[in-house]
């Protein structure tokens, strides 16, 4: 069993390592978030900062700083080991592909506990476990939107190995007051620890997960097992009982209380109303009540975000209607892992699929259930394995090749680092300080560019970014009237295309600048690669 279990665990850091680390760095810094990321953790390492995530000297408080910490200790790893010391997009992106392993392996040595129907399992249903469990982290590994999560350094992936072991903890935890009567307070402990790691990740909406999985699978369990006993008072003790030994108020409390404390540290530095309108502003935008496309994207997500893993549990579900059979604890959680936590991000959230990232895992192990069903029939087995394997190896590779290198080749023009080192090349004779943007701010520009990019407004939206504060266009022109000399202007080729009015360059010309165009071959395209950027150099008409 042990060499089962390590063979395991050495077959999924491989097919990590194909799927997330080849050519970590090959492919620029893809979109706003992932630049966002960057551009906040050297801020911080230049400023000396480890609390107050900043842009621009000014606090931006719209996430937890984790994956700025990450970034640094990684950078610092690197300066230790003889090697450059300043954050880089390597160290952006080590931290993702580290944490989606991380989640992986979390995943396998969990589900091997919540697919083991019975506290006390027979060899073969142990090993059945073991492979099922294997095959559900193998799904999940590549899944098309696990794998980009752990290859584009946004910040939900930091979530999912906290989650997942913070699930597994309280499980430990339920089981021992089932099996023995006993609180086992280190598995407790060991929960409400990593449901603040994940916390500081993500922010309270990464104990979404930790609670339908963990505690609403024990109240499942209490309402509909039979081993729960009859009737609704025995039931609902039944529960309470439960929740006493697997503490739910420090479990879910703690973690709130250190994202208190973390913000506390913040407002002495920073003063309170920085950190409420942070507040509210991270409120307004992600807390949407009742939208009513929320669930139908949501459900698409869930349709080919764990890849195989998508397939399977779709067939488990039909299986679990059909055949109805007899469910175990961890088989509660896993079931509400996946339902509830579905129900919860539909109601309150907007449909964005990334924010299903810590549910990902859940909705593998649901397809591990079926595989697991499967494997129990040994003249089955052969035929599942061949097909799993061939499958998941396929993914792995292809995944790994797209990501690492067939991305850049097709689609570099979804990152400026190119667009932005033939425009500050000598030939272009452009001054850094005076470049600036019209209707568009974009962090991986300040961030290749070394620099801050003023935004100017025309007729775009505001930018609405804490640190980055935009200015009338016309300001610019009165500053090169009294100044002279000329400005380097980034801006769309198109109109802006949730306004549409006018030419971007007659429009600039129509206000007053004198302008020419930098000839750039390099290709950098925004709004989802519909509209190209392009440099301008503007005067005022006084400077002919």
């Amino acid at each position: 069993m042990r060499i089962a279990k390590r063979n395991h665990v050495l077959a999924l850091i491989a097919i990590c390592a194909v799927t997330y680390f080849l050519g970590l760095a090959t492919h620029g810094l893809t979109n706003w978030q992932e630049g966002q990321r960057a551009l906040v953790a050297r801020e911080m390492q230049q400023r000396g900062e480890w609390i107050v995530p900043t842009i621009n000297g000014e606090p931006y408080l719209a996430k937890p700083p984790m994956i700025y910490w990450c970034q640094l200790v990684s950078a610092r790893t690197r300066g230790l080991l003889g090697g450059a010391e300043e954050v880089t997009v390597f160290d952006l992106r080590l931290t993702v592909a580290l944490a989606g392993l991380a989640g992986v392996i979390a995943t396998y040595f969990v589900g091997r506990r919540l697919l083991t129907a019975g506290a006390r399992p027979s060899s073969e249903q142990n090993r059945t476990a073991s492979r099922a469990a294997f095959w559900a982290a193998a799904m999940l590994a590549t899944g098309f939107l696990y794998v980009r999560s752990s290859r584009i350094g946004e910040i939900d992936i930091l979530t999912v190995p906290f989650v997942v072991l913070a699930i597994g903890a309280v499980f430990t935890a339920w089981r021992s007051h089932m099996d023995r009567g006993r609180t086992h307070y280190v598995a407790v402990a060991a929960a409400a620890v990593l449901a603040c790691a994940a916390v500081l990740a993500k922010g309270p909406p990464a104990l979404v997960c930790i609670a339908c999985g963990a505690y609403g699978g024990i109240m499942a369990w209490s309402i509909f097992a039979r081993e729960a006993g009859s009737g609704a008072y025995t039931r609902a003790m039944a529960c309470l009982r439960a929740f006493g030994r697997t503490h739910p108020i420090a479990v879910l409390g703690l973690p709130l209380l250190a994202m208190w404390a973390w913000l506390r540290s913040v407002k002495s530095r920073v003063g309170a109303d920085a950190v409420a309108s942070a507040i509210d502003q991270q409120a307004s935008e992600n807390l949407r009540l009742f939208v009513l496309e929320s669930p139908q994207k949501n459900l698409e997500a869930m349709s080919y975000g764990v890849g195989l893993g998508s397939i399977a549990a779709v067939i488990a579900i039909v299986w679990l209607v059909r055949d109805r059979p007899k469910l175990w604890p961890g088989a509660w959680m896993i079931l509400t892992w996946v339902a509830v936590s579905f129900a919860a991000f539909s109601l309150m959230g907007k449909g964005v699929g990334r924010y299903l990232t810590p549910m990902w895992p859940g909705l593998a192990l649901l397809g591990g259930m079926w595989i697991a069903s499967l494997e129990s029939r040994a003249w089955v087995r052969p035929s599942v394995t061949r097909a799993l394997t061939a499958a998941v190896a396929l993914l792995a590779i292809g995944q790994g090749l797209w990501y690492g290198y067939a991305r850049e080749t097709w689609f570099g023009d979804r990152s400026p680092r190119a667009f932005v080192a033939e425009l500050t090349s000598p030939q272009h004779l452009v001054d850094t300080s005076r470049l600036a943007a019209l209707d568009l701010w974009d962090p991986r520009l300040d961030y290749y560019i070394g620099a801050h990019v003023q935004p100017y407004e025309d007729a775009g939206p505001g930018v609405g970014v804490a640190g980055v504060n935009s200015a009338p266009i016309a300001q610019l022109l009165e500053q090169l009237r009294r100044e002279g000399g000329s400005y380097t202007l980034l801006i769309r080729a198109t109109p802006h295309p949730t306004v549409g009015v006018g030419n971007p360059i007659d429009r600039l010309r129509s206000i007053g600048f004198v302008v020419e165009q930098i000839e750039i071959e390099s290709a950098f395209t925004v709004d989802n690669r519909k509209t190209p950027i392009i440099a301008v150099r503007v005067r005022a008409p006084h400077d002919d």
